[in-house]
């Protein structure tokens, strides 16, 4: 007998129960893969069209939620860092190739969109497109991935689990960056495995290379590629030296890729910067006295690309008391997370534990399209998608099945280290669908495992792994809840929650585009939820929204109709400050509010509180002037006068103001 037909008898022999030979009933049952100590080799039996059916499934699916994107407004309203990545292409367009800075986020997906608008026009389809077919292509690696480590039938298990997975799907019809990169790192595992098998330099050093590129995309895969070359270091089937070459040759490959990145980082940044400048701020956020099984940003920082490294430079300078270099604010965040970390070890423990919990949590935590929110909403084909609420028990069932199996130990290299970053930061659904092709592998693991225990009519060890995924389902599906504190609601992991700055996107971009109506009907939606996480912000949202529909009311010519606007914003205005929101602000809005509604005297109440909590705000002084003015009120307006000249010496709008009060 040949030695293809030896090793194809034993990867088929045990995966059947046809060829009628006995099992012990106290063995447990064993899946073919599970009784090899190396990875079989691939490609000498492959049926091409398999892969062929499944990337066309997968794009099928795809192709299918893409055009019910163009049913909803998310083919135009953007995340946060949709918006950021789209600037920052056309300024590259524009040519700005390599900007005279440090790149503050990983710059991989503003030059992919870069290439494609310079290629196919800026419009909305062809990025979406793009990702749609790389997705599908993720979905057929991932099968060959669960064949080469498991067997046929794990890689089209897994692979058709992951044609369905619907959370990876909807980052791939949006703009995001996700389905990139998770194609590239399955490329990178791709040929690492072929590499490793087959004793391949040359496609060993294509796998790093490929694999820096998913580090430039995101940072966190940094310590994988690490890993990988130090498990390719380790004992084998092959010599000491030529594991040392292909380690040597997986790790230049990643270099190459990784290093012109950090070399211009860390120049511009003057001083040690590997990917992006916003590293030891995410650390930070993850691992600070706020935090807990959800990130804690400190007062003051902005959760918007636009804003938030200003605000990360101008807190870290405030709390080291001098200016600091872009790669030295990223120290200091990361300083001092480690030095909460260090100085309460009891709390950090508590907290990681906390963002484990929250890691396997079956609720997709929105960061940049809120998953739940669009399912509900918009399309309701989403529900017969699959999620982590399944996937979840049986992976973490499937990660002790596969313990023993040594293929597979890449595979929980790139998955643990990977989700170890993670709790080492903060957790989102975005940071976690990277890890979800792996935990699918370990998930159709434990799916072979209980149809080999059918096969063989092995009911105790099929009813044990029943009991035990059950058991996985109850910890994956429970509602994580956290209490109230320090004017943070109440959370609870479930329903509508964060459907409120979902609604609240929404009349942003309504406002940005002049449709009042429906900017007010989305935040009185978004005030419906049952638990908004921003109520001070979204009360002051919908009262200015209420009051600019009063004032456009009140312009055409009904009064009646803009004073109940006014009374409503009054209010909204209200409940943002019995949240402590933005006293200044509200109090000076309240003011327009109450002289508007004609209480003058409740006017100059709400201006003074805001001149008490701000007092050397420049434009609460000028508004308290006009304010004084239009009611006659000369004598005091001419004390804001001077308080107003003391703050902007020589303002001439200052003098006309006061020109023009008439005592009443």
């Amino acid at each position: 007998m040949g030695k293809k037909s030896r090793e194809k008898r034993q990867r088929i022999r045990p995966d059947s129960a046809a060829d009628g030979a006995a099992v012990p009933k106290h063995s447990a049952p064993q899946p073919a893969w599970l009784q090899e100590t190396v990875a079989p080799a691939a490609g000498a039996t492959t049926a091409w069209w398999i892969p062929i059916s499944i990337g066309l499934v997968a794009f099928a699916v795809r192709g299918f939620f893409l055009s019910q994107v163009s049913h909803t407004p998310y083919l135009e309203v953007d995340n946060i860092d949709a918006k950021g990545y789209q600037v920052w292409a056309n300024q590259i367009l524009g040519g700005e190739w390599l900007p005279h800075r440090h790149f503050y986020q990983s710059p991989l997906y503003a030059y992919y969109l870069a290439i494609v608008y310079a290629l196919f026009g800026s419009g909305p389809w062809a990025p979406r497109l793009i990702q749609i077919v790389a997705g599908s292509g993720s979905v057929v690696l991932l099968y060959f991935i669960g064949r080469r480590l498991f067997s046929q039938r794990v890689g089209i298990i897994a692979a058709l689990m992951m044609a369905i997975y619907g959370p990876m799907v909807i980052e791939e019809i949006m703009l995001a960056k996700t389905s990139l990169v998770i194609f590239s790192v399955l490329v990178a595992l791709t040929l690492y495995l072929r590499a490793l098998s087959r004793d391949d330099v040359l496609t060993m050093f294509t796998a790093g290379a490929v694999f820096g590129l998913s580090v430039i995309g995101v940072g966190q895969w940094l310590v994988c590629w690490l890993l990988l070359v130090g498990y390719t270091l380790l004992p084998s089937q092959l010599a000491t030296a030529r594991r040392s070459i292909l380690a040597a040759a997986f790790l230049a490959g990643g270099v190459i890729f990784i290093a012109p990145i950090a070399a211009w980082n860390s120049y511009w940044g003057s001083g040690l910067m590997l990917t992006s400048g916003d590293a030891g701020l995410n650390a930070f956020v993850g691992n600070n006295p706020l935090a807990t099984g959800l990130p804690g940003r400190p007062a003051n920082l902005r959760d918007v690309p636009e804003f938030e490294e200003a605000d990360s430079k101008n807190l870290a300078e405030r709390d080291a008391g001098h200016s600091l270099t872009p790669a030295g604010v990223s120290a200091h965040w990361s300083h001092r997370a480690l030095s909460w970390a260090l100085e309460n070890p009891s709390a950090f423990v508590t907290t990681t534990l906390q963002k484990l919990t929250v890691l396997w949590n079956a609720y997709e935590i929105p960061d940049s399209y809120h998953y739940a929110f669009v399912r509900e909403v918009f399309i309701a084909a989403f529900w017969g998608c699959l999620t982590l609420a399944l996937i979840g028990p049986l992976a973490i069932v499937g990660m002790v099945l596969v313990a023993s199996h040594k293929p597979a130990r890449p595979l929980y290299i790139v998955c643990f280290a990977y989700l170890a970053t993670i709790l080492l930061i903060y957790v989102r659904a975005r940071y976690r669908i990277p890890a979800i092709p792996f935990l699918i592998l370990f998930a159709a693991a434990t799916l072979d495992w209980m149809i080999t225990a059918v096969a063989l009519r092995h009911w105790s060890s099929l009813i044990a792994t029943g009991i035990a995924v059950c058991a996985a389902a109850a910890f994956v599906n429970h509602q994580y809840c956290e209490p109230a504190r320090d004017n943070i609601p109440a959370i609870c992991l479930s329903g509508d929650t964060f459907f409120d700055l979902e609604w609240m996107k929404l009349a942003e971009w309504d406002r940005d585009h002049n449709d009042l109506q429906h900017e007010r009907d989305h935040l009185e939606l978004a005030l419906r939820t049952s638990s908004p996480r921003g109520p001070g912000q979204l009360n002051f949202w919908f009262a200015d929204a209420e009051y600019r529909m009063g004032q456009s009311l009140q312009r055409s010519g009904q009064s009646d109709a803009a004073r109940t606007h006014y009374e409503s914003a009054e209010r909204a205005y209200q409940r943002a400050l019995g949240r402590k929101y933005r006293v200044a602000q509200v109090n000076n809005n309240l003011a327009l509010v109450y002289r508007d509604l004609g209480r003058e005297d409740r006017a100059v109440q709400a201006i003074d509180a805001a001149r008490q909590a701000q007092p050397s705000d420049p434009n609460i002084l000028r508004h308290g002037l006009r304010l004084n003015v239009d009611l006659g009120r000369c004598a005091e307006a001419r004390h804001w006068a001077d308080e107003l000249e003391k703050k902007v010496p020589g303002d001439h709008e200052t003098q006309q103001l006061l020109s023009r009060c008439v005592s009443r």
